[in-house]
């Protein structure tokens, strides 16, 4: 009977050593999951400062060009724009442009934005 026990307690404390090895395990893997969205998280939010800091700009930058362009030939007026000639028409729909893209920055003749490095999920 006491030989019972002892193997009863023996199995016991050995699936309680399992089980504490599959809970660390978890843990382990929570804690590398925590820490991989923490700097995704973190990459976003630069390059939401990023965003902002061009969105800042953009007033500004839209005052400078719009009276560049006013200068040079008043295309703000309703008669001029009467005899330019007709913008082109395009049927089809634009596609965006991926993200982290610098097309509208070198348009606008803004700084590119800090490029972050793309890691796979």
């Amino acid at each position: 009977m006491d030989q019972r026990k002892l193997m009863d307690n023996a199995n016991t404390i050995t699936d309680m050593a399992k089980t504490q090895n599959t809970v660390y395990e978890i843990v382990s893997d929570l804690s590398g999951r925590q820490d991989h969205l923490e700097d995704r998280l973190s990459t976003i939010e630069d390059k939401l400062v990023g965003m902002g800091e061009v969105l800042d700009g953009l007033p500004d930058l839209l005052t400078k060009l719009l009276g560049r362009s006013s200068s040079g030939g008043n295309l703000l007026r309703p008669e001029s724009a009467a005899l330019s000639s007709p913008m082109p028409h395009s049927k089809s729909v634009p596609t965006p442009s991926p993200v982290g893209s610098t097309g509208l920055s070198k348009t606008l003749g803004l700084p590119a934005p800090p490029s972050t490095p793309r890691t796979s999920s």
